[in-house]
């Protein structure tokens, strides 16, 4: 009996704590070291400017009716931007109904429709600057090339990252139970294994 417990103990709660401990920081590392892709990265996180909207429920606005509404499953736009407003809250102006929308105009974004950018950039932000769609890289990269505005946006990506490697490990981990409870304990000790992660 108590060898029953000692197991059920691993398998339910030392094991998958083990696989969090190690995925988490290891995801993360690697989170900083690849450059970020401005096709991908920048395109998802400055199109979440869409949970302002939604949240606001201002379903009639014509934003509504571009290209950026309807190009993209919204959710994880919608997830991006609750996690990216959460954490930045302190620098969006509570003055400005669409906070959030303007501060990612500010920081660099621009993933807006062009006709649209005018009403919800604050005066004081810089104009948006045209980036090359391939161009990828670090904080350096994007400042040496585009100037000191995008080192806040290469920031607030790198944010989004972590927002990503959370997701990554409750994945692993939902993989973990789910193959414990349908297949065997062996197996998903096997299709966990941190070292083929």
């Amino acid at each position: 009996m108590h060898q029953y417990f000692i197991r059920k103990g691993f398998t339910l709660i030392i094991y998958p704590l083990a696989i969090i401990a190690i995925l988490l920081p290891t995801y993360y590392h690697y989170s900083q070291s690849f450059p970020v892709a401005y096709w991908d990265e920048f395109l998802w996180v400055g199109r979440s400017y869409f949970i302002d909207f939604y949240s606001h429920r201002d379903f009639h606005n014509p934003i509504w009716q571009t290209q950026e509404s309807y190009d993209q499953p919204k959710l994880t736009e919608f997830v991006y931007g609750i996690w990216i407003s959460n954490l930045y809250k302190n620098e969006i102006s509570e003055n400005n109904t669409y906070g959030y929308t303007s501060f990612l105009l500010q920081s660099g974004f621009s993933a807006m429709d062009k006709k649209f950018i005018d009403t919800y950039r604050p005066p004081s932000a810089q104009k948006n600057v045209q980036i090359d769609t391939w161009f990828s890289g670090d904080t350096d990269d994007y400042v040496k090339t585009y100037g000191p505005q995008f080192a806040k946006a290469v920031e607030i990506i790198y944010q989004a990252r972590k927002l990503n490697i959370l997701i990554l490990v409750m994945a692993v981990i939902f993989l973990y139970f789910f193959s414990a409870l349908f297949v065997s304990t062996i197996c998903s000790y096997f299709v966990t294994d941190v070292r083929f992660q």
